[in-house]
């Protein structure tokens, strides 16, 4: 993603009707993969093609976590509270396509769809289904192929909703809390936004001393925007 990125656009890929998932079956069992007759992506959520694993920054250094109360956050690798088995930093998805849906626990990725339209912002969180707030629209993160980009990885995460409508994702840096991911719409406009001090009370959640576009990857080869 070059770093004089444009407002976030569509993508093309098969859906996912996430709205309609069974909490009760889709837990990833990294054990058990299957493809369709053809090779290509049919249903993950039914095929049993999902699999474990992590969301790190493309030099390995940095790795999201969730939080209990559903907050997505960075931190270094090195850190000794990291084990590689802690659900907190395993996210599910899908092994052919690379796209991440929920957390080890199975927790949906959602964002304020109000807030987006108001602000061009909004917090990413993660709940079940049945406790997805009713202002509230589901996303899953997608790698989008980057060639050039100059870390070398080979793609790089976006959230899109699945009417394939893409969004960026920011790392935050607040005071006395872990770096802390949101979305926004249009760069660098949405960088700005979240710094804001007006805000801390509606979006960020405290006092925000820097905002990046940040560059995330789970290895995937990633689709073409």
């Amino acid at each position: 993603m070059p770093d004089n990125a444009q407002p976030t656009g569509t993508i093309e890929f098969d859906h996912v009707d996430l709205s309609s998932a069974n909490e009760n079956i889709i837990i990833a069992n990294s054990s058990s993969q299957k493809n369709g007759t053809d090779g290509k992506s049919t249903d993950p959520l039914n095929d049993n093609r999902l699999k474990l694993m992590n969301i790190l920054s493309p030099d390995g250094k940095g790795v999201v976590f969730s939080t209990a109360g559903g907050n997505l956050h960075i931190k270094e690798t090195s850190d000794e509270a990291i084990n590689i088995a802690d659900t907190a930093i395993q996210f599910s998805g899908d092994a052919i396509t690379g796209r991440v849906f929920f957390d080890a626990t199975g927790r949906f990725f959602h964002y304020y769809t109000q807030t987006m339209e108001s602000y061009g912002i909004s917090r990413i969180r993660l709940h079940n289904t049945s406790h997805v707030p009713e202002t509230a629209s589901m996303v899953m993160l997608v790698p989008l192929a980057t060639p050039d980009h100059p870390s070398g990885a080979k793609s790089l995460l976006v959230a899109a909703t699945p009417k394939s409508v893409v969004y960026y994702i920011a790392a935050c840096n607040l005071k006395d809390q872990y770096t802390k991911l949101f979305l926004f719409k249009k760069y660098p406009d949405g960088l700005k936004k979240l710094k804001a001090l007006e805000m801390q009370n509606v979006v960020t959640g405290g006092e925000v001393q820097d905002c990046v576009m940040v560059a995330l990857t789970t290895g995937a080869n990633g689709y073409s925007l």
